[in-house]
């Protein structure tokens, strides 16, 4: 498995938030969790995160915050707690989905292009489809014109 050094940082400031917390809510993550990230955080990162300062202002990774959102639901929140954050989540996901289809639909993609004119699909002329007796009467009208 082949994995980002960015996931790698967020193991390991998810390592050292996980080692911050009160004993009851760190039993509940699984051991073969915690071993994961120990075994796959970046050894050479270090974040200095301060218990005083909340999470959202010191700068984190984001997927820190998803692997903490994902803890959160799972492992620490009861019954009620999980309904309401999954809920809180599908709304989120819709929102995104939602600005995704708006950005990338094909009326808005193509709203702005601006095709040069070269490219710009040209109009046939009109061409006249002549029968043979009519290439003979026009032949034979510009023979006699001349005259």
């Amino acid at each position: 498995m082949n994995i980002s050094i960015e996931k790698r940082q967020a193991y390991s400031e998810v390592l050292q938030i996980l080692n911050m917390l009160d004993e009851t809510l760190l039993k509940k993550v699984p051991n073969k969790l915690i071993e994961f990230f120990k075994n796959e955080k970046d050894i050479s990162y270090k974040k200095d995160i301060d218990v005083n300062i909340p999470l959202n202002q010191q700068n984190l990774k984001r997927e820190t915050f998803v692997i903490l959102a994902i803890l959160n639901l799972k492992y620490w929140s009861d019954k009620q707690e999980k309904k309401k954050l999954e809920e809180q989540y599908m709304q989120n996901e819709e929102i995104y989905q939602n600005k995704l289809q708006s950005q990338y639909s094909v009326e808005n993609i193509f709203k702005n292009f601006n095709t040069p004119e070269k490219l710009k699909p040209q109009v046939p002329a009109t061409i006249e489809k002549q029968t043979i007796l009519k290439k003979i009467l026009k032949f034979f009208s510009k023979f006699f014109s001349k005259k």
